[in-house]
C-alpha cells in the first residue's frame, strides 16, 4: 500500500469566490460578484441536502462573531479614528478605517457575504466590548459603573450573556 501525499485540489465555489472578489478589490478592481446571498444560499442549501450548516470558517456561524476584549478594543479604535477622520473631512480615510474596523480579526468583510459582525459578552471581555456592543446595538454610551457590572456578572456566570441579559444590566435593574 502507498501513501498518497498528493494535496486534495478541489475548493469550495464559495471559498473561491470570495477570495477572488478580495483580490479584486485589493488590486482596484470592481467586484464581479454580488456575494451577499451566499450565506442565504448556504442555510437552503443545508436544508435541501439534509447538511448542517458550518460552524466554522469564512462562512461559518461563528465567523464574524466576537467577545475577546483584544479584538473589540481594535475594532472599537478603528471606529473612532474613521469618526474623527471624517469630521475632519478626510473622507478617503474615513473609508479605509470604517473597512478596517470590519475586518480588523476576520480577513472578510461580513457586509459581503450578507452578514454582520456580532458582539457578544463574556468573561474574556473587556470594556471596550461592553462599549461596542452598546455603540453597535445603538445603545446609550455606558458609565463605568455600567461597564464593570455587566463584566463582573459575565465573569460570575462564566458565559455569554444573552442580549436580554446586557439591556438589563445596562439599563440599572440587574441580573
Amino acid at each position: 500500500m502507498t501513501l498518497s501525499l498528493r494535496a486534495n485540489r478541489n475548493s469550495s465555489l464559495e471559498v473561491f469566490l470570495i477570495n477572488a472578489s478580495n483580490i479584486l478589490q485589493e488590486h482596484g478592481f470592481k467586484n464581479r460578484w454580488d456575494l451577499s446571498k451566499l450565506t442565504e444560499l448556504l442555510t437552503v442549501y443545508a436544508k435541501i441536502t439534509g447538511n448542517q450548516e458550518p460552524y466554522f470558517g469564512c462562512l461559518g456561524k461563528s465567523a464574524f462573531k466576537t467577545s475577546l476584549g483584544i479584538h473589540t478594543s481594535a475594532i472599537l479604535k478603528a471606529k473612532e479614528i474613521a469618526l474623527l477622520a471624517e469630521q475632519k473631512g478626510i473622507l478617503g480615510i474615513c473609508e479605509k478605517l470604517t473597512t478596517m474596523a470590519r475586518t480588523v480579526y476576520s480577513g472578510i468583510d461580513p457586509g459581503l457575504i450578507g452578514r454582520e459582525l456580532q458582539i457578544n459578552i463574556g468573561p474574556w471581555s473587556g470594556e471596550s466590548t461592553v462599549r461596542l456592543w452598546s455603540s453597535l446595538n445603538k445603545k446609550p454610551i455606558p458609565s463605568d459603573k455600567q461597564i464593570t457590572n455587566v463584566l463582573d456578572t459575565a465573569k460570575r456566570l462564566r458565559r455569554l450573556l444573552t442580549e436580554k441579559e446586557i439591556s438589563s444590566l445596562l439599563s440599572g435593574n440587574g441580573y
